[in-house]
């Protein structure tokens, strides 16, 4: 996080003439003699995250499922992206015992979180889910390429975003143009 913040600051240093962010969230978090001169260009999403007509049709759909294995259930909720504080994962991860209170979502329903991540951070994850006794419902699993990660979306129930903010929220419109709530 150091090395981005000394990154980040160096940027800013140089006399640019014109910003440009990608959401009006981002505009306003630039300091205030950026700002003057900035304007804002949304992002787009990928052509290749879009819905198949039949789930099982997706091109690599069986190599997907085939990573999930073992924590698919009949009902299987996904979180894929990076542990940022602002990513709300934590939050998501602190509310998964309260959950699994229920017997039926004890015996209906999977977690997979495929988190971006240091070692440690997976390691603080890994201890936390066998303290909680969560290591049967929730699973980790490794990131995969870009390319995959469509049919990794539409093996699952529904992509779980608990974002506090975010200048445009990838995950939620990835999902959503995959038509997976």
């Amino acid at each position: 996080a150091n090395i981005f913040r000394f990154i980040e600051w160096s940027l800013l240093q140089f006399p640019f003439t014109h910003s440009v962010a990608v959401s009006k969230f981002t505009q306003d978090d630039l300091p205030a003699r950026m700002k003057r001169h900035s304007s804002v260009i949304h992002h787009g999403i990928d052509p290749m995250f879009k819905a198949s007509k039949k789930k099982s049709s997706h091109p690599g759909l069986s190599k997907e499922s085939a990573l999930l294995k073992g924590s698919v259930g009949p009902t299987t909720f996904l979180f894929f992206g990076r542990s940022a504080p602002q990513k709300g994962f934590w939050f998501l991860l602190e509310s998964l015992p309260k959950f699994f209170e229920d017997p039926s979502a004890q015996k209906n329903a999977r977690f997979v979180l495929m988190l971006s991540a240091s070692r440690e951070e997976l390691k603080k994850v890994d201890d936390f889910l066998v303290k909680k006794g969560l290591e049967k419902v929730v699973t980790m699993k490794a990131p995969v390429k870009r390319e995959d990660l469509p049919g990794v979306l539409q093996s699952a129930s529904a992509v779980v975003v608990p974002s506090f903010s975010e200048g445009f929220g990838f995950a939620a419109a990835e999902a959503a143009a995959c038509r997976v709530p």
